[in-house]
């Protein structure tokens, strides 16, 4: 017997009390989605990588094909 299981990409994102979508949560979306269609090909790449940047900025790289950069407030940190 074979049973198929479907896996749902949620694209919903925490908000800030502003409305505002933090980019972390913009980055962890995008990693889930590169991991789910991957997974789907059976075969995949997947960089990630991070740097502080100017004025202390951490700078987040997704790249699996094409490259993505996400800019990480401290605050988004703290949890």
């Amino acid at each position: 017997m074979t049973t198929k299981s479907t896996l749902e990409i949620s694209t919903n994102t925490e908000q800030l009390s502003n409305g505002q979508v933090t980019a972390l949560n913009q980055a962890l979306v995008q990693i889930k989605a590169i991991l789910i269609e991957g997974l789907h090909h059976r075969f995949f790449d997947c960089v990630i990588r991070s740097e502080i940047g100017k004025n202390n900025r951490r700078e987040l790289f997704v790249c699996s094909g094409k490259s993505h950069k996400f800019i990480i407030a401290a605050d988004d940190l703290r949890g």
